[in-house]
């Protein structure tokens, strides 16, 4: 084992707010509750620190600057080990009362039936965007450490935070757990080249404030989030018909409502879009002879069977609908055979009947894609637009009919831009100048 001098020569610490962007699940396991309840200290939400820690670790690992100084985040080299030595703290609620938890459900799809796997329903909290923590990281700096690749790493570690592209927890690619830095700093204590550093240091450790300057001059020079290949699909619709992606309706005269928030907020969440892409996605491929585990890649697995789990390559978002208001609908159950309706089979529910102009975007973005994901994504994104599938629930009597207005997408240099009402023809037009190998015919 190599000889290291282990003298402390300085200190950085990392401090401020973390805010949820969007809504956000880091599990703790199964309750009387529900299926998964969000991880609580005291009862009240929290990050642990292992999830900011992993997610900066991440960043750091796809951005392959990890080798300049292997000492911020340690070794597992057997032959020389050695532990991280950036330290963060578990992020504690602000307010206590600033945060509002929903319990959401998830179902799975029987592909060949599009009716739900019988047993497959379940359901987990999330905690919905606004909420506050607060954020502290510290950075021991040892005499044989590269004293300005510290101070660069820690200041990434702030640019990555603030740049809002982060996200923790479970189920980030159907949009959740995206956070964002807020009030951030940094405080270097230079025990060597600042002669009042350690008696700072020292009352810091006694009052618990930092009785300096924040540190300004670390690298100026930004670098961005480590990239991948990303294809970015975007369409502007309008609601032909009633839409309702239910959640269960609290202190409401129904029985399901159009998922909403404390603010009067309604929105589709990502996992309902990603259903709909899969499903159409998988039935599209079929119909071209493809089989449906070639698409296990781009959909992710469990991996079952000692088969190794994959993450999705696709990723959708939450959508806000602009100006929805809702109104409640009284239905009966219909006996098939006999056309009357079943005794005591009266239901409600509350869809989305009116909305603004332009009001839903939806967005999916695909890692590393391959040209037939392109293609299957923009062809199910035209079956949106046109009115040939439906989102949400209640299909069978008309809801979740779209209607698109402007589809966009990009990857690499090429971008596309189709003008859906005034210029339909513009999307097959583009279809023929794509290539694609039929799986049908391919090895």
């Amino acid at each position: 084992m190599a000889k290291r001098d282990e003298k402390l020569i300085g200190k950085i610490f990392l401090e401020g707010q973390v805010c949820n962007l969007t809504q956000m699940s880091i599990g703790s396991g199964a309750s009387d509750n529900c299926d998964q309840d969000i991880i609580k200290l005291n009862n009240l939400p929290y990050i642990p620190a292992t999830a900011l820690a992993g997610v900066l670790k991440d960043a750091f690992l796809r951005s392959q600057i990890m080798h300049m100084e292997p000492y911020f985040w340690g070794n597992s080299d057997h032959n020389d080990p050695y532990k991280s030595h950036i330290m963060f703290d578990n992020s504690l609620l602000i307010d206590p009362h600033g945060y509002e938890i929903n319990i959401l459900d998830g179902i799975e799809i029987v592909p060949e039936t599009n009716q739900v796997k019988k047993g497959s329903k379940y359901d987990y909290e999330v905690l919905e965007p606004g909420a506050s923590f607060n954020f502290r990281a510290e950075l021991s700096i040892h005499k044989n450490f590269d004293f300005p690749s510290m101070l660069s790493y820690a200041d990434h570690c702030l640019k990555w935070l603030n740049s809002g592209e982060l996200q923790l927890g479970s189920m980030t690619t159907a949009g959740l757990g995206r956070v964002k830095g807020k009030g951030l700093k940094m405080f270097v204590y230079d025990f060597v080249n600042d002669n009042s550093a350690v008696d700072a240091y020292f009352e810091y450790l006694d009052l618990g404030v930092h009785n300096i300057s924040e540190y300004s001059a670390a690298v100026k020079n930004e670098i961005p989030l480590p990239t991948e290949n990303i294809f970015v699909a975007k369409g502007t619709f309008n609601i032909k018909s009633k839409l309702i992606t239910a959640q269960e309706a609290i202190n409401e005269d129904a029985d399901s409502i159009q998922l909403n928030r404390k603010n009067g907020e309604y929105y589709i969440n990502g996992r309902s879009q990603k259903g709909g892409f899969k499903h159409r996605i998988t039935k599209i491929y079929k119909t071209l002879g493809g089989k449906p585990e070639d698409l296990k890649d781009l959909f992710g697995h469990e991996g079952k069977q000692k088969e190794q789990a994959q993450k999705a390559r696709i990723y959708t978002e939450e959508s806000i609908i602009k100006g929805a208001k809702v109104a409640l609908q009284q239905r009966t159950k219909i006996d098939r055979f006999s056309g009357g309706t079943i005794d005591q089979a009266l239901f409600n529910s509350m869809p989305v009947e009116e909305t603004a102009e332009d009001c839903l975007t939806i967005t999916v973005k695909i890692k590393e894609p391959k040209s037939r994901d392109i293609l299957l994504t923009l062809q199910v994104f035209k079956d949106l637009m046109t009115g040939d599938l439906a989102l949400g629930g209640e299909k069978n009597i008309g809801r979740g009919v779209l209607s698109g207005t402007i589809l966009e997408a990009a990857f690499g240099d090429k971008s596309l831009k189709v003008d859906m009402v005034n210029n339909t023809n513009e999307i097959s037009e583009y279809f023929k100048t794509l290539t694609y190998e039929n799986p049908a015919y391919s090895k």
